[in-house]
């Protein structure tokens, strides 16, 4: 899980802070992200930050957004090689 951080990663403790809430919920999670490797400026970032809310990632800035890959990206949940993005097959929930 991602630790909060005092600097404004706090909003997200109920959500990808929360090992059950990650466990109930990475499948969704991942399925918000592209299977096969894709450039971050081809990325649907509205329709994934609507799949995002779905799943109570109630982010409400550009930068809570960035932190919501950054906490993936931590997690394995997705992978990334420059701009290049895609979800991780080999995840393995905790």
């Amino acid at each position: 899980m991602v630790e909060a951080k005092p600097e404004g990663w706090g909003w997200m403790i109920p959500t990808l802070g929360n090992p059950r809430w990650v466990r109930e919920n990475h499948e969704k999670l991942r399925a918000a992200f592209p299977e096969t490797w894709t450039h971050a400026s081809n990325l649907n970032l509205l329709k994934m930050g609507y799949q995002f809310k779905l799943l109570n990632l109630d982010w409400r800035s550009e930068e809570q957004l960035s932190q919501i890959f950054a906490a993936c990206e931590k997690m394995t949940l997705i992978q990334r090689d420059g701009v290049l993005i895609r979800r991780n097959h080999h995840f393995v929930c905790p």
